[in-house]
């Protein structure tokens, strides 16, 4: 951890002359240090890597760096363009975890050509990664692009927060876009302040039957959303929407108390499952809401009775963009 990346101009230097033990490389900046210095680091001397975490911005592998191929987790905490994100994912074929925290977007640099409309370019897969999080953090760091350019086979925890940082004046189809190309077994999704709308996220779900945890927070009516969920007296064709579903996180978003009791007790063992078996899903046992609001849904005649039957409401604060930038790993601005 130094004050400035210019300091770890030495450490730059030992890594390209070889550190073949190396497994874990964790760099972080106090100060940005950020006057459109580009800092390329070769890694082909360096093959036992598995770890890497930058938490300074401006340091991109060199296109002459032997692909990574024991490196396991990758960690781009302030990542200044998807160009430079696709840049480390090219020479990491067994990245299984990967967390960005993308500060600008700039889509038109990707394969190094503008593109009007799409911005699909070549498709990375990604056959290991099970677990992906991405953050925006401006209304310039626009995630979408970049998951446009993924397919992810082997996917299985996906968080995305936006912090309402990104106004879409059209259908915002990134995430869809996502699961349906890689079609992966997905067991956590985690959308916080996406422009994602009810239809859309609907849309998805039907595509994630291994889904146990679904968070929508930030969403502004879930009422659309709850009702695609309800398992009750609608007879239905096929699996219901995420039979599999044990955990919803509802923070910070808006839904009726009424659709949401009885969706709650739909998800319930008592009408869990029909008697041929053909809609049974998983017991609900989740229910987190905003902290403020714990009280006065348990009191709910109905909530009541999906507390006796084994429901737990909790609650928590949502992460606004304060918090995250106040964060303790994170590059100070």
């Amino acid at each position: 951890h130094v004050l400035d990346v210019s300091v770890l101009e030495h450490v730059f230097l030992a890594l390209v002359k070889g550190a073949p033990s190396l497994e874990t490389l964790a760099l972080s900046t106090k100060y940005l240090g950020f006057f459109g210095d580009i800092h390329l680091l070769d890694f082909s001397k360096c093959p036992s890597l598995k770890n890497v975490v930058l938490s300074t911005p401006m340091i991109v592998p060199t296109s002459q760096t032997a692909a990574m191929r024991s490196l396991t987790n990758l960690e781009l905490r302030f990542c200044t363009s998807i160009e430079d994100c696709l840049q480390w994912l090219d020479l990491c074929p067994a990245v299984e975890r990967l967390l960005v925290r993308l500060f600008c977007s700039r889509p038109d640099l990707i394969d190094g050509r503008e593109r009007s409309g799409s911005t699909r370019g070549r498709l990375r897969r990604l056959s290991y990664l099970t677990h992906l999080e991405i953050h925006g953090f401006s209304g310039d760091s626009d995630p979408g692009p970049l998951l446009d350019q993924l397919d992810l086979p082997a996917l299985k925890y996906f968080k995305l927060n936006m912090y309402d940082t990104i106004e879409s004046s059209s259908n915002w189809v990134y995430v869809n876009g996502l699961i349906e190309r890689s079609q992966p077994p997905l067991e956590c999704l985690s959308l916080a302040a996406t422009p994602l709308s009810g239809d859309e996220l609907v849309s998805c779900l039907r595509h994630l039957r291994s889904l146990k945890e679904l968070s929508a927070r930030g969403m502004w009516s879930c009422d659309e959303l709850l009702l695609a969920l309800d398992v009750r007296d609608r007879p239905k064709p096929g699996v219901p929407l995420c039979p599999m579903l044990e955990t919803l996180d509802l923070v910070n978003s808006s839904w009726t108390t009424e659709v949401l009791a009885e969706v709650l007790l739909g998800r319930l063992p008592r009408h869990s499952a029909s008697s041929d078996g053909s809609n049974s899903v998983s017991h609900l046992k989740a229910l987190v809401i905003n902290k403020g609001l714990v009280t006065q849904v348990k009191k709910h005649a109905r909530i009541k009775d999906c507390l006796r039957r084994g429901l737990k409401v909790l609650g928590a604060e949502a992460k606004d963009l304060h918090a995250a930038f106040a964060s303790r790993r994170v590059v100070f601005i």
